[in-house]
């Protein structure tokens, strides 16, 4: 079987199907970068912040100052352009891949699931021959064109969207999400959009979307791959990203999918359509061999993809080891393809207390952090635990030099009423933030009953 597994890795595949995605994705990422600096303008949590929530094992990951920081944002964008016309295409990618992923490191408050599909995407790609055709480097270097190459660089890229889509479904998998909850909520809020307002306040269409989601996530892989139904099925594709794009504005994510997911017709189509178009000579295209692998070289990459595949399969299911409910303590919801799941919302304080002389100081924590600093913090118990290691040090520097730190927060889920998140009589700073370690100081979900009815609009005067 594993000998089946090498052949389809290494067989030759048509490269115009490749080149064609490093063209659209270099474009992507340069706009995903460009939109940062120009239109959404870089957050003042990362041009010059307080206080940073940093990721597990990434403490040491700091901001640039200023201009560095504005100086950085431009190279990256330089890049993306770089990656679309080969130009010098494995320093570029391996450039934009480490840049890419210092910016998605710098903030947790930010992370979100597309950002994280991108780095993976842009480390994959270095190692990835899309260079070899309709390139600068190609063009520079005639020795290095080639028409086909090994199947394992279309498979990665396949199963990357592949596990996007079917974990994505398979966390839909609740009952929240099959009564249309968070979705009923946040269609509601945006009722007075343009044109489609009317009927995003719809109930019968918030469930729709939901169960919808729920199908497409789940089968529309399968139906890529079968030839019968794959037109149709890219045409739902374009479709459903083309919806979420309309109602919820999600960057890059929707053009990111679409082409990924292009990648499940025959390889060859680019040629085809600008045969179509632009009379490309594509039935007398000389047909340059692809890579040649030793024997060894075929059993390390083999290892690599199995070990890569094992990862992405395992990751989105680790929060089974975990006691309670992922969507309330978030223990296993990152780097999940957790996406769009929960409607949660946060309030309360944190308080700091002088064990010496008992003294205690309610924390105005708006003198720290930012307004999405605060609305992530109260709802992750992982950033409420940094927070609370944070405001520790700080007062220890004021001159208190034996402290406890609390918090008093209570959180709804999906239309539920206020419950207790965190135990208000615990110091948060004896417990430590691990990766695999489940969050002790969150109050144990009550699955209480949904409440949440749509609000009734206000007479206009």
């Amino acid at each position: 079987m594993l000998n089946r597994f090498q052949q389809f890795l290494f067989k030759e595949v048509d490269i115009a199907a490749l080149a064609f995605f490093r063209i659209i994705l270099g474009i992507l990422l340069f706009a995903d970068v460009f939109a940062i600096f120009f239109i959404d303008k870089i957050p003042e949590d990362i041009l010059a912040p307080a206080f940073n929530f940093t990721y597990w094992g990434f403490e040491w990951v700091r901001p640039l100052p200023s201009p560095w920081i504005y100086i950085f944002f431009g190279v990256l964008a330089l890049l993306g352009l770089f990656i679309a016309a080969g130009f010098y295409y494995r320093i570029s990618a391996t450039l934009y891949a480490f840049g890419f992923s210092y910016y998605f490191l710098l903030e947790k408050a930010y992370y979100l699931n597309h950002g994280y599909l991108l780095c993976v995407l842009c480390f994959l790609i270095i190692f990835m021959p899309l260079h070899r055709k309709w390139s600068y480097d190609a063009w520079r270097d005639p020795g290095i064109e080639r028409d086909f190459v090994a199947n394992w660089s279309l498979f990665l890229l396949q199963f990357c969207m592949g596990i996007v889509y079917f974990f994505g479904g398979i966390a839909k998998m609740n009952m929240d999400w099959i009564q249309g909850f968070p979705l009923k909520m946040w269609l509601y809020a945006k009722r007075d959009y343009f044109v489609i307002g009317p009927l995003l306040e719809q109930e019968w269409f918030a469930m729709f979307m939901s169960w919808g989601g729920l199908f497409f996530d789940l089968f529309i892989v399968f139906f890529l791959i079968n030839k019968k139904s794959r037109h149709w099925a890219f045409l739902l594709v374009v479709a459903f990203h083309f919806l979420n794009l309309l109602i919820f504005q999600i960057g890059v994510f929707p053009f990111l999918s679409v082409i990924l997911s292009s990648l499940f017709f025959n390889t060859d189509y680019p040629r085809k359509i600008l045969n179509y178009f632009k009379k490309y000579n594509y039935s007398g295209y000389t047909a340059l061999p692809g890579n040649s692998f030793s024997p060894l070289s075929k059993k390390i990459i083999t290892f690599c993809i199995l070990i890569f595949i094992i990862y992405n399969i395992t990751m989105p299911l680790r929060h089974h080891l975990y006691p309670n409910h992922v969507a309330w303590t978030e223990d296993g919801h990152r780097y999940a393809w957790r996406m769009m799941l929960r409607g949660k919302t946060g309030v309360g304080n944190f308080y700091v207390k002088d064990l010496d002389t008992n003294k205690e100081w309610r924390v105005n924590y708006r003198d720290y952090i930012s307004k999405r600093q605060r609305r992530k913090m109260l709802t992750h118990p992982d950033m409420i635990l940094q927070y609370a290691h944070f405001l520790k040090k700080e007062y220890i520097k004021k001159g208190h030099k034996n402290v406890s730190v609390r918090a008093e927060i209570r959180c709804k889920l999906n239309g539920r009423k206020y419950q207790e998140y965190t135990f208000f009589d615990q110091d948060l700073t004896q417990f430590e933030e691990g990766f695999w370690t489940p969050s002790e100081w969150i109050v144990p979900f009550e699955n209480t009953e949904i409440i949440w009815e749509k609000p009734k609009r206000r007479k206009k005067d």
